[in-house]
């Protein structure tokens, strides 16, 4: 048997997993880097609001300010913050604002390390009326209590969280991830829920159920239906409905 040949091998192959070892821990201590970019928007009585990211949470937020405030809080690996871009687009039509918030990578088709996205928050002036369409493809979703027409809110993978005043339509759809909707007391409205892998609640409110089992809930409040249509769809976690 010759020695000297073993234990060359065993020297390369250890090499050969040190070599491996180190890229491993390399690559789980990736550095990340951090901007952050802020619009600020004059606000009106009527505000149409689309905000689209990925990898980030969205959060809709009351403030004192007349203005619309978009803050971009964007994390990607070091050297590659540029490859995420932010852009606010507003217009105006008589006493309507319609305002476009948008995070993205410069090139859809790059394949960035891990730890890149970015969250938006958006301030906005309590005593508007806003239509919200709030889209991320990996993040939480938060909106406080506002007065509006229409909300929609859609996320692969996060929970939603929504107060909401006086609205005609609400539409929330996570593929992984709780909704947990709030509404004024004594709101009326139809929901139709549904979820694959969890529990539905309604916590006090009376409901005239057409269909209500643990995954699904089809009716409307027992003092009619109101002016709210819900639909809420969820495909792994609960959904609550409850008054403020």
């Amino acid at each position: 048997m010759n020695t000297s040949k073993i234990i060359t091998g065993g020297i390369v192959a250890i090499a050969i997993l040190a070599v491996l070892l180190m890229s491993g821990c390399t690559s789980m201590n990736t550095i990340v880097e951090h901007r952050q970019d802020k619009t600020v928007h004059g606000a009106a009585e009527n505000i149409d609001l689309t905000v689209t990211t990925f990898n980030g949470n969205i959060e809709i937020q009351e403030s004192t300010e007349y203005d619309v405030e978009v803050t971009y809080n964007i994390t990607a690996p070091e050297g590659h913050l540029q490859h995420v871009t932010t852009g606010t687009n507003g217009s105006r039509d008589g006493n309507t604002l319609k305002l476009t918030a948008e995070a993205k990578l410069s090139d859809p088709n790059e394949k960035l390390p891990i730890n890149h996205g970015c969250d938006i928050l958006v301030k906005v002036p309590k005593n508007s009326s806003y239509n919200l369409n709030l889209m991320t493809s990996n993040g939480n979703v938060k909106v406080t209590q506002l007065n509006g027409n229409k909300m929609i809110i859609a996320t692969s993978n996060g929970n939603v969280d929504a107060a909401a005043g006086n609205y005609s339509a609400i539409d929330a759809a996570t593929s992984n991830g709780n909704i947990n909707v709030k509404l004024l007391s004594d709101t009326q409205f139809f929901v139709d829920a549904s979820t694959s892998n969890g529990r539905i609640t309604h916590n006090s409110i009376q409901m005239q159920a057409d269909k209500e089992s643990q995954t699904s809930l089809i009716g409307s409040t027992a003092s009619g239906r109101g002016n709210l249509h819900m639909v809420l769809q969820t495909s792994n976690g609960n959904i609550d409905l409850s008054y403020i």
